[in-house]
């Protein structure tokens, strides 16, 4: 009895002819008029806000001098947190230095 061999080859596929996306033209500049900045930057650090996250249910409070955070059920625990925070000097300093900011 003889055995048949059969290769298999992976097909080769057809794929559409690629089309050349148009490149959008960039503005042009106003004179007297420079492009705005892409990148915003805060002369003046905030202090802690609180916001209420509604994904995970919970108030959350940031110190946007030394980036210091917390997460509470309670509002009236948040906006306590955030009136009696102190933020480390050396942290905010640092950050401010980094940030372009004033320190606290």
């Amino acid at each position: 009895m003889t055995a048949r061999v059969i290769v298999l080859r992976p097909r080769r596929l057809t794929r559409p002819p690629v089309r050349p996306r148009p490149v959008p033209a960039r503005p042009r500049p106003v004179p007297g008029r420079p492009f705005p900045s892409r990148r915003v930057r805060s002369s003046v650090l905030v202090g802690p806000v609180v916001e209420w996250d509604g994904v995970r249910g919970l108030h959350t409070a940031t110190c946007g001098r030394c980036a210091d955070t917390m997460t509470a059920r309670s509002a009236e625990y948040a906006y306590g947190w955030a009136e009696t925070h102190e933020c480390d000097p050396e942290l905010a300093a640092l950050l401010a230095d980094i940030c372009g900011g004033t320190a606290a």
